[in-house]
């Protein structure tokens, strides 16, 4: 069975996802990235790759993503996320539009076309509140878990202007 990987090296965590060349997903691997991201996407791809009883042979293709992506030796290619959550959401949800990435350093919204292209996007690239760090620090003081954020939203009466800084 051939495989292809996404690798995907951020700030905070390194996540693998093995696809069959169909795209269905045999397997999935999150890692916290730690100081030597290339590392960690090798011993995740291998317990992604375990989970999947495949060989490493198995993979045709390995593409990175990331904060880290030009750091791992063994992808095949190199690809900003913003391309990849366009694609990725599309292939998904074709009638996507909107991306929001929420990252451990950055947030990114992305703009899609009726073919999945990205249109435009807009990056925090001053401030780090807002990221995925920020609201696990705001989830420990506020005592609830990030996952329960949107559950929480959704029962809010009244919204909240929130500035760009």
């Amino acid at each position: 069975m051939a495989l292809v990987a996404g690798i995907d090296v951020g700030s905070l965590s390194t996540e693998v996802v093995l696809l069959t060349l169909d795209g269905e997903v045999v397997a999935a691997e999150i890692a916290p990235t730690g100081t030597r991201g290339w590392e960690t996407a090798r011993s995740a791809l291998e317990r992604a790759l375990q989970k999947a009883r495949a060989a490493p042979e198995a993979v045709a293709r390995a593409v990175a993503t990331g904060y880290g992506r030009h750091k791992v030796p063994f992808a095949h290619r190199a690809v900003t996320e913003i391309s990849c959550h366009a694609r990725g959401a599309f292939f998904l949800e074709p009638g996507a539009r909107t991306v929001i990435d929420i990252g451990g350093q950055d947030s990114k919204v992305i703009r899609l076309d009726g073919e999945g292209r990205v249109v435009d996007f807009v990056m925090n690239d001053k401030c780090a509140a807002g990221t995925g760090r920020f609201l696990e620090v705001m989830a420990r003081a506020l005592e609830v878990e990030v996952e329960d954020f949107a559950a929480l939203a959704a029962r809010s009466r009244r919204g909240k202007t929130v500035t760009s800084t």
